[in-house]
């Protein structure tokens, strides 16, 4: 268990930042998540991105950020693990 972020940028095929498609991944994969909208850059083309923040299983996360880069048609989509969130 561990709490990621997950970068993912604009859609490649139709540069836009696909919100639903990403939201219908994480709904499918996790129990919890939090989506920041960001610009970021990616080779040098500034575009519309979101920064997700999940906390689960290690091997679930990576395989919501495979899913993501395969249905975002993405070169890439990063990801960091980042201090685990607290609860009250």
């Amino acid at each position: 268990m561990g709490t990621y972020n997950v970068y993912v940028g604009s859609d490649n095929t139709t540069g836009e930042l696909d919100i639903q498609r990403i939201t219908g991944v994480l709904l499918q994969m996790h129990d919890g998540w939090t989506i920041h909208r960001a610009t970021g850059s990616w080779r040098g083309t500034v575009e519309s991105s979101v920064i997700v923040t999940i906390q689960d299983d290690t091997d679930k996360v990576i395989e919501t950020v495979k899913l993501l880069k395969r249905e975002l048609s993405q070169e890439a989509v990063g990801y960091q693990p980042v201090a685990d969130i607290q609860y009250v």
